[in-house]
């Protein structure tokens, strides 16, 4: 029991010297789990470039593997190209062809090219509805405690998992999450004729946007405060001044030329976080956020 788990530690101690073999690429890893990547700008020799040094970085992963004695499973080995201009080019991984994806799982989130998260959104929904129907069935007597564990146990964490990444920015999408719950609550006869809104507060919940806003929050305090490895310059312009109302953790986002880094969280959250007031951030720990952030979803009648 005493050596219970050290086979993983053992492995990424063994393929931890991969990153040196790499000479233009940057790399991901999660357990045996690898992914390189490179970035260019628009020009097609930026491109064509870019896609040369790929190749050799993986030339140079396979001399890696085969100097320490592990085996490539190229049935499990893709490439993915993202953005308008990126023509998507064939890779070799010892003369076999890596097949090119336009959609992929990754640690648990279908993606798509170009960069879409509809085909997640769309399976998240589907089961999610699956699992009400069992829950419909089994349950004949459908009281408001059982439900909600129920929901919150089995059905909410999947609708949720990741959502910092794919948050859903069309009306549609968002919709198509809300309705999850929205048949929840009429599941339970006593709140049945109610409106969404009055359902949520007799349950004392929040609807999915909310909650998915609320995590964005609680993401944006855990970097503002250092307790996660983010650098906010990153991702926000900081204003050189100190503000007089509000309070003085304000953030401007950078600008973009395209749709994506406008949909991510980082663009939407801004608004509400400065609407935030100093005795919200200036808190000793991420539970009493929570709790400060209950009180300002209250009085901005967010829910």
């Amino acid at each position: 029991m005493l050596f219970k788990g050290l086979g993983p530690t053992l492995f990424n101690i063994f393929v931890n010297d991969l990153d040196k073999s790499l000479q233009y690429c940057r790399i991901l890893k999660y357990a045996d789990d690898t992914r390189i990547f490179l970035c260019a700008n628009k020009s097609p020799n930026d491109l064509s470039s870019l896609q040369l040094h790929v190749q050799n970085d993986i030339n140079n992963i396979v001399r890696w593997s085969r100097g320490s004695g592990l085996k490539l499973n190229i049935d499990k080995c893709f490439s993915v190209s993202f953005g308008r201009h990126n023509i998507p080019r064939e890779y070799f991984i010892d003369n076999c062809p890596i097949p090119h994806l336009s959609q992929f799982s990754d640690l648990g989130l279908i993606v798509r090219s170009p960069f879409s998260f509809k085909s997640h959104i769309e399976k998240i929904v589907s089961r999610a509805f699956s699992k009400l129907g069992l829950i419909n069935k089994i349950f004949k007597h459908k009281c408001r405690r059982s439900i909600v564990v129920l929901f919150k146990s089995f059905i909410r964490p999947s609708l949720e998992y990741s959502s910092i990444i794919w948050n859903p920015h069309t009306q549609t999408s968002i919709d198509s999450i809300e309705r999850v719950q929205r048949r929840m609550c009429r599941l339970i006869p006593e709140i049945r004729d109610l409106s969404y809104k009055q359902q949520l507060k007799e349950l004392n919940i929040l609807s999915l946007r909310a909650r998915r806003l609320r995590f964005q929050l609680i993401t944006m305090f855990k970097i503002q405060k250092g307790l996660l490895n983010i650098d906010l310059k990153d991702f926000f312009d900081i204003p050189d001044f100190r503000r007089t109302r509000g309070h003085s953790y304000h953030l401007i986002p950078k600008f973009s030329s395209h749709n994506y880094r406008l949909h991510f969280f980082t663009v939407n959250v801004i608004t509400y976080w400065n609407q935030l007031t100093n005795d919200d951030i200036e808190v000793p720990s991420v539970s009493t956020f929570k709790r400060r952030l209950s009180l300002f979803f209250n009085r901005s009648d967010i829910w």
